[in-house]
């Protein structure tokens, strides 16, 4: 989301995808902060992720081991 301020005179204006959008709309400005709140939500799910993939791999380690060492 680039804040475009030349093609507003004095409100806040944001373009989306090229297009100026008024903030004081209600659509607007939900559209201007969804990419915001995609990106504080992001770090936790890559972070939810890289753990469940590490746990994963941990217990597949665990069963390896668990059934060399049972032979």
């Amino acid at each position: 989301v680039q804040i475009a301020s030349t093609s507003c005179k004095s409100n806040l204006c944001f373009e989306v995808n090229g297009i100026p959008q008024n903030s004081n709309i209600l659509g607007s400005s939900v559209l201007s902060v969804s990419p915001l709140f995609f990106v504080l939500i992001w770090p936790f799910q890559s972070v939810l992720s890289l753990s469940f993939v590490y746990i994963t791999i941990a217990l597949y380690y665990d069963l390896v081991n668990y059934s060399v060492q049972n032979r």
